[in-house]
């Protein structure tokens, strides 16, 4: 038996006898639920499902406009609503710390007197109040 699979053992056994078995049960099917998801995960959802592309096609090393302005988009969400790293950022999308550092200043230069910068803010604004109503509901 591996050293984790004692670990979890352990874990379980000390959590069934602090709350019981039906309570245990309860929590890691709470835990499994779809709905308790991570910030970081609710945010690279909302992203995609805004988007229409697929999760998977985030991490491509060839990116056309499109799929840059979604990289622009998901990098500056998850550095200043997910408060990640620019480098965790840039392993999650394929890419270096400095183009993540470029795509959050891009965006933080919109102008609104710009039709199309004037759009992406409205779409980031979108995208901010859902994730600012899945905080509010987690985190109270």
């Amino acid at each position: 038996m591996s050293k984790k699979t004692q670990t979890l053992i352990i874990a379980l056994q000390e959590s069934i006898d602090k709350i019981g078995l039906d309570k245990t049960i309860s929590n890691l099917k709470e835990a499994a639920d779809e709905s308790n998801k991570s910030t970081k995960d609710f945010i690279i959802y909302q992203v995609c499902e805004y988007y229409k592309v697929e999760v998977k096609s985030l991490e491509s090393s060839s990116k056309n406009n499109s799929q840059i302005k979604i990289s622009q988009v998901l990098s500056y969400l998850l550095y200043y609503q997910g408060f990640l790293t620019q480098e965790e950022i840039g392993n999650l999308l394929g890419r270096s710390k400095a183009s993540i550092n470029r795509y959050v200043s891009e965006l933080l230069h919109l102008s609104d007197s710009v039709s199309p910068d004037k759009d992406l803010k409205k779409e980031i604004k979108h995208i901010e109040s859902k994730i600012t109503e899945f905080k509010e509901n987690i985190y109270g």
